[in-house]
């Protein structure tokens, strides 16, 4: 009875450690039109509530493995001024803007390092390899509907790279 219970114990345990949840989905179609819609205003909005976030963003190029994980989705869930929340719900990104605007911001950069490893010509293994972490990365810290939309609308969110990101 007790080896039966510790396997159960143990078993348990084990799936605990190792499951990570999944994060929610956080974004929509329309999230996705108001954010190409208003792209310049916010980033002009973002750039001036910088320093409200830019601290949890810091150690994330220098962390590895899971503490990198957890470093970017705190920074996909941190908490902001309530003038930056107002100043991106006007936007029409809703009551929880931040999130879903940076949600879109690191679903684009995986695209675009994905893109760029389906175009590689595969001569540099060490930069490959790089870009293949970062994109587990950010496939562990966001929902997978919201990686799904910003996939199917990279053709619309794609050209905004070139325009102050």
């Amino acid at each position: 009875m007790k080896k039966a219970f510790a396997c159960v114990l143990f078993a348990v345990c084990s799936l605990c450690v190792f499951a990570q949840a999944q994060p929610r989905q956080i974004l929509s179609d329309r999230d996705i039109d108001s954010f190409v819609k208003n792209y310049e205003t916010i980033m002009e909005t973002l750039d001036e509530h910088e320093d409200e976030f830019s601290a949890l963003a810091e150690g994330l190029d220098t962390a590895e493995g899971d503490e990198r994980t957890r470093g970017l989705m705190k920074l996909l869930g941190a908490p902001v001024s309530k003038e930056l929340q107002a100043a991106l719900s006007r936007q029409g990104m809703g009551n929880n803007g931040f999130a879903k605007t940076m949600t879109i911001l690191f679903g684009l950069i995986m695209v675009a390092l994905e893109d760029g490893l389906l175009d590689a010509d595969n001569s540099d293994e060490e930069e490959r390899a790089e870009a293949e972490e970062q994109i587990a990365l950010f496939r562990k810290a966001m929902n997978g509907a919201d990686v799904k939309l910003i996939s199917q609308r990279k053709n619309e969110l794609m050209p905004l790279l070139g325009h102050g990101f």
